[in-house]
């Protein structure tokens, strides 16, 4: 089952959000899997909507 292509995030994305401190993985060994809780999954949804209004706006 696929799900929408709004929702695909890259891990890059996920890398400069968190340095910029906009959200926190789970804190785990070095190395290991990132892995966010509900809030910052609701965060990223957040920004990647905002990101794509603008993004949608600045085309018009």
């Amino acid at each position: 089952m696929g799900y929408p292509k709004s929702l695909e995030f890259r891990l890059v994305k996920f890398v400069i959000w968190e340095e910029k401190g906009a959200i926190q993985s789970e804190s785990g060994a070095e190395g290991s899997t990132r892995r966010y809780n509900y809030l910052n999954v609701k965060k990223m949804l957040l920004i990647q909507e905002m990101i794509m209004k603008v993004f949608i706006k600045c085309s018009d």
